[in-house]
């Protein structure tokens, strides 16, 4: 059983035939970063398949240093058959719609005055749980009626 799912990936077929750790200790002196060898297998990417899914959040907590996560991922993206002339994407493990409406929000959060809550407001938000999507639009002047 591999330690992930990406078996469908084509790599040299010399290197294939190696053990795992080898592989792995090949494909990194091809791009001089064997110094990061024993921290890629301690850490659980002992086969080339794993290696080839690291994703750039992984680099970030082995310490691996910025220029050299860039030239692992361009070594990623050869092996996987991307071409040298395609942009590098680069995963850091989350979905990119999630950290952006996140950061947004915080943003926003961060950007708005708070004011105490109104008796007006709790009025608003009770009649609103209440009406469930009937009259909604004349509500508010309602509201304003009532309360002004």
């Amino acid at each position: 059983m591999s330690c992930c799912y990406c078996d469908d990936y084509s790599v040299d077929s010399d290197i294939v035939r190696l053990d795992h750790r080898r592989q792995v200790e090949m494909f990194l002196s091809a791009y001089k970063l064997t110094q990061y060898y024993d921290t890629f297998i301690n850490e659980g990417f002992d086969r080339l398949l794993c290696l080839l899914d690291i994703t750039e959040s992984d680099l970030i907590s082995l310490n691996v240093k910025r220029g050299h996560r860039r030239l692992l991922q361009r070594a990623i993206a050869t092996a996987k058959g991307i071409p040298l002339s395609t942009p590098i994407v680069i995963n850091y493990g989350y979905h990119n719609y999630y950290y952006t409406d996140y950061t947004l929000y915080q943003a926003l959060k961060c950007n708005c005055t708070s004011r105490p809550i109104t008796p007006r407001d709790e009025f608003i938000k009770v009649k609103t749980a209440s009406l469930n999507g009937e009259l909604k639009k004349d509500f508010y002047e309602y509201a304003m009626e009532r309360w002004d």
